[in-house]
């Protein structure tokens, strides 16, 4: 992240097994773990909330979408 320090600011620590992920700022190298994932579903609603925080929410939903299909029909 280009502001390690802002998303480090919206994690949770977790210390039930997660994975540990570490950013330098500040002058210092900061770590974190995070809570464990036992399913895609946790996955993503975490992915989810932490882009919600990050006030990026296009960047990742839940919804279903429809791939965009151009013109498919061949010239004559």
């Amino acid at each position: 992240a280009i502001e390690s320090k802002t998303v480090f600011g919206f994690l949770k620590p977790d210390h039930r097994g997660g994975e540990v992920i570490t950013a330098s700022f500040d002058g210092e190298t900061h770590s974190i773990q995070l809570p464990p994932v036992n399913s895609a579903s946790f996955a993503l609603r975490f992915l989810e909330t932490l882009c919600h925080s990050l006030q990026c929410d296009n960047l990742l939903s839940s919804q279903p979408f429809s791939s965009y299909r151009g013109n498919t029909s061949s010239p004559a």
